[in-house]
């Protein structure tokens, strides 16, 4: 393999790693400025986003907290909340994820916005 092949290639790897971990830091931020700004928001659960990190090739985050989920699509807070008992969690450390929410959890769509956004961003 020639010089300039392995540069190109090497440059290429780079670039995409770069664009990879561009890209799920602006998700992670775009879904965090959708939450603050949502009604029934969830100012805590802000709290239980992790870093982007790498895994394999790809660059990711999670949301450690078993509101998230309600957050994103609304439902009920009744079968979120058994299993997040059965995991460990107590009343107090599951309702830090919801504010302003009765029984039932408005969609906020933060992570689906999210990508929408992104989509307009990178055109």
């Amino acid at each position: 393999m020639s010089i300039e092949t392995q540069l190109r290639k090497g440059l290429e790897e780079h670039v995409q790693e770069d664009a990879g971990r561009q890209v799920a830091e602006d998700w992670r931020e775009e879904a965090i400025e959708n939450l603050e700004d949502s009604y029934q928001g969830a100012p805590k659960l802000i709290e239980f986003f992790t870093d982007v990190s790498q895994q394999g090739e790809e660059f990711v985050f999670h949301i450690e907290h078993p509101t998230a989920r309600l957050h994103e699509i609304g439902a009920h807070i009744e079968p979120a909340y058994a299993q997040a008992a059965a995991m460990g969690w107590t009343r107090d450390e599951f309702y830090e994820g919801l504010k302003d929410c009765e029984e039932f959890v408005k969609p906020k769509r933060y992570m689906r916005d999210g990508v929408f956004t992104l989509r307009r961003k990178y055109r």
